[in-house]
């Protein structure tokens, strides 16, 4: 059987962005030679190649003598190809095969929007992550009240990729293909909990929950016993510990916050007793 031709190729879509295909340089047309000398006619170098090497290689084209091959390009061209870099990245970090897809080309005014949203993420990701830093877990701490804590932590830590850490412990495996903004709630909501890409955010994961579980031995034990080095399984193992699974989950942690505040002075009311105990648990 022969094989499928893809849909999109990196050279067909820049020639959506306008890239010309005039004149012939070296048996090439410019959008060969800028899809194979930028992009190395891969969707993958969007995820490694910056906006300024974008840039900068335009630039180089288009300053070439034309006897060893300049290419004109048209105004609004370079905001359409940076938008196809993003566009590109958008669909690799949700696990989408860009071959799939043509570039939407009608898109480019919020594929600029995002791009913004990651440069701005990323430029900030150490601030904020170190104004968000939680507390250490302890058994003085309520894991209802932490949890959120070191989620909102990780949701602003970039990973290998640029995707929020977030999504390595969200709690609903199935991506989500709702359109969400800012694009990193769309990230983690979307990205494959697979791949080597994931293996490396998930080994940073497992690497920085124990950094926050030194003072609670019970905690740092069920993780390690749990995984070698996949975050979300250990985080998992920890939701199991504090919250339960299934019918029995919103009990224990009733139950837990119950005990916790549990005063005892006979079996009258209004202090706690069996009854008003079940009834919490039951509210």
């Amino acid at each position: 059987m022969a094989a499928v031709a893809p849909v999109n190729t990196v050279e067909a879509s820049l020639q959506l962005c306008g890239v010309p295909n005039a004149p012939v340089f070296g048996g090439q047309t410019p959008v060969t030679r800028v899809a194979e000398q930028v992009f190395m006619n891969a969707f993958d170098t969007c995820l490694s190649i910056t906006v300024e090497d974008v840039k900068d290689a335009i630039t180089g084209f288009t300053k070439l003598p034309a006897t060893n091959g300049r290419i004109p390009f048209q105004p609004g061209v370079k905001r359409l190809i940076i938008a196809f870099v993003q566009w590109t990245r958008t669909e690799l970090r949700c696990g989408r095969d860009p071959t799939n897809t043509p570039f939407p080309i009608g898109d480019v005014v919020k594929l600029h929007h995002d791009l913004k949203s990651c440069v701005n993420f990323e430029k900030q990701a150490d601030l904020l992550a170190g104004q968000a830093k939680p507390k250490p877990f302890n058994v003085h701490l309520q894991w209802m009240d932490w949890e959120p804590t070191f989620t909102n932590y990780i949701k602003l830590i970039p990973g290998i990729t640029g995707i929020p850490l977030a999504y390595v412990i969200r709690r609903n495996a199935t991506a989500d293909p709702t359109v969400l903004t800012p694009i990193h709630a769309h990230y983690i909501a979307n990205a494959p909990l697979v791949g080597q890409t994931y293996d490396q955010d998930a080994n940073r994961v497992f690497t920085l929950l124990l950094t926050f579980l030194t003072d609670y031995p019970e905690c740092e034990t069920i993780i390690r016993t749990s995984t070698e080095t996949d975050g979300r399984v250990a985080f998992q193992a920890l939701v199991t510990r504090f919250e339960g699974t299934g019918a029995l989950a919103v009990d224990l942690i009733a139950a837990e916050s119950v005990i916790e505040n549990l005063y005892y002075s006979g079996e009258k009311p209004p202090q706690m007793d069996w009854d008003t105990f079940e009834k919490d648990l039951k509210h």
